[in-house]
């Protein structure tokens, strides 16, 4: 599966040269594709085999302007040619009105939480701001997008702050979890230089 800012979703047959693509027919109305923003990170679940469920990462457009950044659990049809929205698992991630820094990737780490790294919206304040979501690895529940009661701060009074893994971050464009459980992120540097933290 494949995503497409615009909001165009793709199956290919293989990742090799010569491989098959299938528009999967999906409403994505709702993408704003506006700056850095739209159709962004994609995650199969880790039970796709039998429940062909997805998650995306989509800056969220109602009536023109962009209200947030959201993930959406979708499922595929059995010849992939369609996906149905089965609903949000988590909203309010933070959006600029012109689509700057609109990061958005996901992992699953190695108890099967999902780990949601997100774009500071070019706001210096936001990633220092714990009740924000913007600028973070979020670390919540697969299921219901909920923080996690081992995460730094679960005995917040702010949901928020309760799916906070790490924070301080600008715009991460990618993550993953290694072979020792240590999450990764890249993401953008000042101008140049772009990091890579563990």
């Amino acid at each position: 599966l494949v995503t497409e800012r615009p909001g165009r979703l793709k199956l290919l047959s293989s990742a090799e040269p010569g491989a098959s693509v299938t528009q999967v027919g999906a409403d994505l109305a709702d993408v704003g594709a506006r700056g850095e923003g739209g159709l962004m990170g994609l995650l199969v679940q880790p039970d796709f085999a039998s429940s062909r469920a997805f998650l995306i990462c989509q800056t969220h457009d109602v009536g023109g302007s962009l209200r947030d950044i959201r993930i959406v659990r979708w499922q595929l049809a059995a010849d992939g040619s369609a996906a149905t929205r089965l609903g949000d698992v988590l909203t309010g991630l933070p959006v600029a009105s012109g689509g700057r820094h609109s990061g958005c990737r996901m992992a699953i780490d190695d108890t099967g939480a999902l780990l949601v790294g997100t774009g500071d919206t070019a706001v210096g304040s936001i990633p220092q701001d714990r009740t924000s979501l913007g600028g973070k690895v979020l670390r919540v529940s697969l299921q219901t997008g909920e923080g996690l009661p081992d995460n730094p701060f679960a005995t917040s009074a702010d949901a928020n702050e309760r799916r906070v893994l790490s924070y301080g971050h600008r715009n991460i464009q990618g993550i993953t979890v290694d072979a020792a459980g240590e999450v990764i992120t890249a993401e953008h540097g000042p101008s140049f230089d772009d990091e890579g933290n563990q």
